[in-house]
């Protein structure tokens, strides 16, 4: 089965910009484990992070707004999750 991600297999990478969020593949306990967000949704996730990191009092470019948008993109990942 091919990564939800980027369409590749294992440590091939597939035909888009590949995985935002990671490399989206991992074998555990040989069970193997995907990326749960297509491409797409991935770039939704970082664009709402983004937005949501901006209405943070942070200014951009300082180490707090990089905090923010941690904080922000674990939200919107926990929000997101499928499992």
């Amino acid at each position: 089965m091919p990564c939800s991600g980027c369409g590749g297999k294992s440590h091939t990478p597939g035909p888009s910009h590949g995985h935002i969020l990671g490399c989206g593949w991992t074998q555990s306990s040989g069970v193997r484990r995907y990326n749960p967000f297509s491409g797409t949704e991935q770039e939704e996730i970082l664009f709402d992070s983004v937005n949501l990191a901006l209405k943070s009092a942070a200014k951009p470019g300082t180490k707090g707004f990089a905090t923010a948008l941690a904080d922000a993109l674990a939200k919107e990942l926990g929000d997101r999750c499928k499992d």
